[in-house]
């Protein structure tokens, strides 16, 4: 009897133990399913991509747009005018960029007689036909703009953005490459002291002129707030049109700064605050009443 007994434990036991492993191997089975179903769909969107990326570069083919990695961008490019006296002609002693095969990019602001650079760095985005241009300009903060290529020797800033507080916003700048058919086909145009300037220089206000603004422009509460992450919260912005006053002048690592009331296109008042002259720069300032 003790032997039938342990025979049938042990049948038990191996009958148990098969069903144990039929699961083990039904579950595993499944998993290698979903794994292989995984990859299938991977697959599917590689070759996608890759279909997608043929697509562009055919496109881009067709328009005449080089998309060997930053050789598009290298060289000297100057901002094209949009006020109405000298639209679509290149400003050629206004804001310039200089592209380098190693990577870097100089940024050259002339105004008056003074010259003002910034050096930064820039990369290539996806498809080539963008790149990130970044600056580490101090306290003003680390900014990014993106330009985006429109055809050979034609080039726009889309975007901008301030990494450091926040800020972003679109732009529409259109730059024409040194040397290239598209500079060629263009007038240019110089600003000098015998010529009536088409701009406000952002790094020459004065005091007690108002000035209208062309974009939305960040109003800061203080110049040199003990939390910068609370001064972000509490930053306003003085709307496309806007109009501010300057009431003083201070320069922060060579960059000035204005202390302003603002108003909305309304003329209703926004606040007093500090405006920093980068954020100036490629806007079509205007003194007003």
């Amino acid at each position: 009897m003790k032997k039938f007994v342990t025979v049938f434990v042990v049948l038990c036991f191996a009958v148990c133990t098969a069903f144990a492993d039929t699961g083990k191997v039904e579950k595993l089975q499944s998993e290698i399913q979903q794994l292989n179903k995984q990859i299938s769909e991977l697959k599917k969107t590689v070759e996608f991509q890759r279909a997608e990326i043929k697509r562009l570069k055919t496109l881009c083919q067709r328009n005449g747009i080089d998309l060997s990695p930053k050789k598009w961008i290298e060289g000297e490019w100057f901002i094209v005018a949009t006020n109405p006296v000298f639209a679509g002609k290149i400003i050629t002693d206004y804001i310039s960029f200089e592209f380098s095969s190693d990577g870097s990019v100089t940024k050259t602001i002339r105004s008056d007689g003074n010259v003002k650079t910034e050096k930064g760095t820039y990369k290539c985005n996806l498809g080539k036909t963008e790149l990130d241009a970044k600056f580490d300009l101090g306290e003003a903060g680390v900014q990014v703009l993106t330009w985006r290529q429109n055809s050979e020797g034609k080039a726009t800033i889309v975007f901008w953005k301030n990494l450091t507080y926040g800020h972003e916003r679109s732009e529409d700048e259109l730059y024409i490459k040194k040397g290239t058919a598209e500079w060629d086909r263009r007038g240019k145009k110089t600003l000098n002291p015998q010529t009536t300037h088409p701009f406000v220089d952002p790094y020459q206000l004065v005091i007690g002129t108002k000035y209208c603004l062309s974009r939305k422009t960040p109003l800061m509460p203080s110049l040199n707030p003990a939390d910068p992450i609370a001064a972000i919260q509490q930053m306003k912005q003085i709307p496309k049109g806007g109009v501010f006053k300057v009431l003083e002048t201070v320069k922060k690592r060579n960059s000035p700064w204005y202390k302003v009331i603002a108003f909305n296109q309304r003329k209703q008042r926004i606040g007093t605050g500090w405006i920093n002259s980068t954020a100036l720069l490629g806007q079509e300032l205007k003194a007003c009443k």
